[in-house]
């Protein structure tokens, strides 16, 4: 008698709300192991790329600059900025901070990532030389808001 074993993913029973909101919780506590879930099952490989998922997505494991390109990385983290995840729109307003010319486009990352709720992004804003702000208010605004 020949009997397979076919491995079924548990997860897959659940209702696709309950796995998104399962795999948000992992992918908030720690990027690598949305990984594994990846590679677990095809339908939960999908919501990976839910954008609630992404949005809560914790990218402290991810450095800010890289020695080499890693086309899957950038793909990944320009998923992140697309789903409104405020580190990633936080650290894409940085790297545009310190680009010539890139001040406009750093002001609006950093006032998406602060809408997002990133704790850094109104002092990033607050600390933008006067020189370089196309309206003088918009510092001063900025500066009170991070002064709470």
């Amino acid at each position: 008698m020949n009997t397979t074993l076919s491995k079924k993913c548990l997860l897959e029973d659940l209702p696709e709300q309950v796995n998104i909101e399962i795999i948000s919780k992992v992918a908030s506590d720690s990027i690598r192991n949305v990984n594994s879930v990846k590679l677990s099952c095809k339908n939960l490989m999908k919501i990976t790329y839910n954008d609630y998922v992404l949005r809560k997505a914790n990218l402290e494991k991810l450095s800010v600059s890289q020695w080499h390109v890693n086309e899957s990385r950038n793909n990944f983290m320009q998923l992140c900025e697309e789903s409104g995840n405020p580190e990633a729109l936080y650290r894409k307003g940085i790297v545009h901070l310190f680009q010539e010319g890139g001040t406009i486009q750093a002001i609006n990352y950093l006032r998406q990532a602060n809408k997002a709720g990133h704790l850094e992004a109104p002092y990033a804003l607050g600390d933008i030389p006067k020189q370089r702000l196309p309206d003088c208010s918009f510092r001063q605004q900025h500066v009170k808001r991070a002064r709470g």
